[in-house]
């Protein structure tokens, strides 16, 4: 059993502005529901990550 901590830091805590970093990136070309938080993009990860 893992001790209760023990770990990677979720990337969100690492770096406050990730989220809001992403959503700029991918924000041109998302698709899906504007509702809801499931959302799709044409990027590849390659893409996203240059």
């Amino acid at each position: 059993m893992r001790r209760s901590g023990a770990g990677r830091k979720r990337a969100e805590q690492v770096d406050p502005g990730l989220p809001a970093a992403l959503d700029t990136l991918a924000e041109p070309v998302t698709q899906g529901d504007p509702e809801s938080p499931l959302r799709w993009t044409a990027l590849s990860l390659n893409t996203l990550g240059r």
